[in-house]
């Protein structure tokens, strides 16, 4: 199965795509976006998101009881992810405790995407968050 021209020519097309200067600043322009959403959604959720971590486009941030104890919080990413799907945004939830919503967008999301996607997060924060009190 090895050496078909067709697959070799598909593969060399996609290594070149991801060698250009073009790839790697797109993947460093929609890290930076959504870096920018989610530290401000921390700012705005300082008792529920614990951390934010991750490279590039690659994020997650970690749910947790309050800022200070950090106490994992599998039970509210259960419930935010149920409040994005209901809103249309697919959340993937991670971590070793179950308490991370990890994020890793295609690189042709459009900025306002993007936007739409992060204001979504915080409205199902807010929704799920509510129904714990």
């Amino acid at each position: 199965y090895s050496g078909n021209p067709v697959a070799c020519a598909a593969a060399m097309v996609a290594l070149e795509s991801l060698a250009s200067p073009a790839f790697l600043a797109r993947a460093q322009a929609v890290g930076e976006r959504m870096r920018g959403h989610l530290t401000r959604l921390q700012a705005r959720f300082p008792e529920t998101i614990g951390d934010l971590r991750g490279l590039g486009p690659m994020l997650a941030i970690e749910l947790v009881k309050d800022a200070k104890g950090r106490e994992p919080v599998p039970e509210l990413t259960n419930a935010i992810n149920a409040e994005t799907l209901k809103r249309g945004l697919i959340t993937i939830r991670a971590g070793l405790y179950g308490n991370c919503l990890r994020f890793l967008p295609p690189l042709n999301i459009s900025d306002e995407q993007i936007d739409e996607g992060m204001t979504v997060l915080g409205e199902a924060i807010d929704a799920a968050l509510a129904r714990r009190a």
